[in-house]
């Protein structure tokens, strides 16, 4: 399962923790700002197996594991699936892509 949270309270019932506030370098960033930033985020569920987004898709998102593990892999030119990494908890993938036109790697929820 992978997770990115979006709040939409308002100001006086912002909450005393942020869900990024465990994530390195998120949690170098004083809270207020990261408050900010996480008015940007959308928190998605999704399914064993369910793909989170493939190689040729354009990367418009960072994401960040709340629960669960992704696998990050490859399709080789047989076919094969060659698994570049494993996240867990508080791991974040996706970033490296920016600035590029496609992820070149795909992610699938393995738990």
């Amino acid at each position: 399962m992978s997770t990115v949270v979006k709040y939409t309270t308002v100001e006086h019932l912002k909450p005393k923790k942020s869900s990024l506030s465990g994530i390195y370098p998120f949690n170098t960033i004083p809270f207020d700002a990261l408050w900010e930033i996480e008015k940007n985020t959308v928190e998605k569920t999704f399914a064993r197996r369910e793909y989170i987004f493939m190689e040729d898709d354009r990367p418009n998102y960072v994401w960040f594991v709340k629960e669960g593990h992704v696998k990050l892999a490859h399709f080789s030119m047989d076919g094969r699936s060659q698994t570049i990494a494993m996240k867990g908890p508080m791991g974040m993938f996706g970033v490296a892509a920016f600035g590029e036109s496609e992820y070149g790697v795909y992610a699938m929820a393995e738990t």
